[in-house]
Parts: structure tokens; sequence; C-alpha cells
């Protein structure tokens, strides 16, 4: 299965307590979703720009991620990894652009039958 996320824009607070415009695009692929191992990855940029000339300046984020899902529909756990190159737009960061970012996700409607019979 490929499915692709159209750019959507939002906005975001940054460091200095301005708004700035974001926007993104996401494109994942995965394995059969009937599976009870289901396979998927993806590729991701995103973007923010500053309203005022006095707001720093910042590049795209790119990069990827893989996850597997374990379960199924109704009641599964996700974990995923994505990698990410992000030049930091202030100097608040240590001097690494790569971004290594590990999650896991539950999810489900058999999660919220179980919690709340």
């Amino acid at each position: 299965m490929v499915s692709a996320v159209e750019p959507s824009p939002w906005r975001s607070a940054d460091a200095i307590g301005r708004e700035r415009p974001s926007g993104g695009g996401t494109l994942v692929a995965s394995g059969l979703e009937a599976a009870t191992l289901t396979p998927y990855g993806g590729s991701r940029i995103m973007q923010t720009l500053p309203l005022s000339e006095s707001a720093a300046s910042d590049t795209p984020t790119v990069g990827g991620f893989f996850g597997v899902r374990i379960g199924d529909q109704q009641l599964g756990i996700s974990p995923e990894i994505g990698l990410y190159y992000d030049e930091p737009a202030l100097d608040i960061s240590n001097d690494n652009p790569v971004l290594f970012i590990p999650s896991v996700t539950i999810h489900g409607r058999g999660l919220l039958d179980d919690l709340f019979p």
C-alpha cells in the first residue's frame, strides 16, 4: 500500500515566542494491512518560515522513517525509527544536524475498548 499525505500548513511557536507558518509533506508505503506484522516506511520534509525579518531563518528538515506494526488494525503496537537532517537555526543545540528519533505507538479501537469496557 502506498499513500501520500498532501502538504498542509500549520502554525507553531518558535523558541523566541513568535509564530511561524509551517508545512510539510509525507510519503508512506506499507505492507499488507491484513498481516499481523506490517512493515512501513516513508520520507518526510518539513519547513518553517519566519514571519519577520528579525526571526531566524531555517532550512528544510528532511529524512525518513521505518517501523513495523505488530498486531492488527483493532489493536497494535508500532515501534518506529526516524533519521532526519536538520541544520540548527539557532545556536542552542549541539552541532550535529542529524537527528535520530525512536518512537513507540500503541493504537487501535481495541485499545479504547480494553481501557473503557
